[in-house]
């Protein structure tokens, strides 16, 4: 694994370009990793050098694949003379992949391409006598991250199996960029990729002065109140999500995938704009009433397909980051967006998104780590995203976190519950004097104890919460290392999201 992330301002005149000079950087049978942070330069290093440091390689035989239609669309335009997009029409290309013919295509240039059109490649396109595009030479995965973390791209796993066929059968180099390599290295079992590390450390260009945590019900007052003044980008975890604050949120509007559904023709303007001028619109056009108007553009709310690989300059007037989605991946892929510092970064709190299932393991473990940060808990959370503010832990802010019993609720339910006294977590059983003092001081903090008649003991707190909510305090037994000892379970019963 590489070392410590080199800050900025140290790397500010480090690029990819002049870290990596030849060709002996990219080892055969593995995954070239180049870990480097949004504005390093690992796009440009792929459009304008890989093709040099591969002199015997057509440009034409490198496939530089990526997650986004957008940052496709974005990257061709600002490298057409290196890199042309892909396009299934192009036979006789296809054909020299796949070994039947060895005529050059009629541009001999990079292809850039999204992984469903590698994917559609892999699934119909073969032949009897040879692998699966094995005319292919060098195979670039931008934001590789996406091969382990985005499961609802469909048939991924293909593209995994067939990466690691090739890294045991063939000489094709394997290229991954990303600024969030940590779900590779700590998931090998998703991907069975031997990673090489082409940097000894990561590298990091752009932070944010200062860290909020807000809860997701005030986020729409944030928004509106003046603390985050300027043009604010906000990452929603669902589309669902997104409209209810497009509903809620002056001078805003939304933008999901152009192959998503809920997909409109008043989204277009704000991707064109993204695309031509890796800037916001100034105005955008909001349906009131039946009729279109046009309106101020202050927020926009978008979904995953901005999370990564669209670059915003600083003339964009965006000086807000807020995300709904709180791992560091998403985190770190989304302020990257920006291609310069901004002034706040705001990671927004619902107990519905941190408890999410049907998600990658990865992205569970880092909401719980969000969880207990929230709680006071743990600093877990904030060690992993730490690289990214100026600020140390003490200057994280906390928008109108006066605390209050519904905040005690929200900490038995996070830290706590569970739901059937049969089925309890090891780490959820209340059986030391320092697990009852930790919900006797959180119930402190939130005002809880003044309902207790004047007692402050750990017997009138939990009398307290069976009767006065929709918790129950269970007292039971375990065993532990031979010996039985009481312990307390904690169960929700029906509680609605706060």
């Amino acid at each position: 694994m590489p070392g410590t992330v080199v800050p900025f301002p140290e790397s500010a005149s480090t690029t990819i370009s002049g870290l990596v000079q030849d060709a002996d950087a990219f080892k055969p049978h593995c995954l070239n990793l180049i870990a480097a942070g949004c504005g390093a330069g690992k796009s440009y290093f792929v459009a304008e050098r890989i093709a040099s440091l591969f002199p015997d390689v057509a440009p034409c035989d490198i496939l530089f694949v990526t997650s986004r239609t957008l940052t496709v669309d974005q990257q061709v335009k600002e490298y057409h003379r290196e890199v042309v997009k892909y396009s299934r029409d192009d036979e006789r290309l296809i054909a020299r992949w796949c070994g039947v013919d060895e005529v050059p295509a009629s541009a001999n240039k990079l292809r850039l391409m999204t992984f469903d059109k590698l994917i559609d490649l892999l699934a119909t396109h073969n032949t009897p006598w040879a692998p699966p595009l094995a005319g292919v030479r060098v195979v670039v995965i931008d934001e590789c991250h996406a091969l382990v973390g985005d499961e609802f791209i469909s048939n991924i796993v293909s593209v995994r199996v067939w990466m690691k066929m090739c890294m045991h059968y063939s000489d094709i180099k394997f290229i991954g960029l990303t600024a969030t390599e940590d779900i590779l290295v700590r998931y090998p079992e998703y991907h069975g990729f031997p990673i090489h590390f082409v940097l000894n450390r990561p590298i990091m260009m752009y932070r944010a002065n200062r860290l909020w945590v807000a809860r997701k019900s005030n986020l729409v007052k944030m928004l509106t109140d003046g603390t985050l003044p300027g043009k604010t980008l906000v990452l929603c975890d669902d589309k669902a999500e997104l409209a209810e604050f497009v509903q809620a949120t002056p001078n805003s509007a939304g933008l999901v995938s152009r192959h998503a559904a809920g997909y409109r023709l008043t989204m277009e303007p704000i991707r064109d704009y993204i695309v031509e001028k890796q800037m916001l619109p100034s105005t955008c056009v909001a349906r009131s009433g039946g009729a279109l108007e046009e309106r101020r553009l202050d927020v926009l709310f978008c979904t995953t397909t901005m999370r990564e690989g669209v670059t915003l300059i600083k003339e964009s007037g965006i000086r807000n980051v807020v995300t709904l989605i709180p791992d560091a991946l998403h985190v770190t892929q989304f302020l990257g967006r920006c291609r310069f510092d901004v002034e706040n970064l705001v990671v927004a709190y619902s107990r519905e998104s941190c408890n999410r299932t049907g998600i990658h393991p990865y992205f569970q473990e880092e909401r719980a780590k969000f969880q207990d940060f929230v709680f006071f808990k743990s600093n877990d959370w904030f060690d992993s995203v730490a690289h990214l503010v100026r600020g140390g832990l003490s200057e994280v802010k906390r928008y109108n976190w006066s605390l209050g019993e519904e905040d005690f609720w929200q900490y038995l339910s996070a830290t706590w519950a569970v739901k059937s006294v049969n089925q309890v977590p090891q780490d959820r059983y209340i059986t030391s004097r320092d697990a009852r003092n930790e919900i006797l001081g959180y119930a402190a903090k939130c005002g809880v104890l003044e309902h207790l008649n004047g007692k402050r003991g750990y017997a009138a707190l939990r009398s307290y919460i069976n009767e006065n909510s929709e918790f129950r305090v269970h007292e039971t037994r375990r065993r532990v290392n031979g010996k039985v000892s009481r312990c307390d379970v904690v169960t929700a019963v029906g509680r609605k999201e706060v």
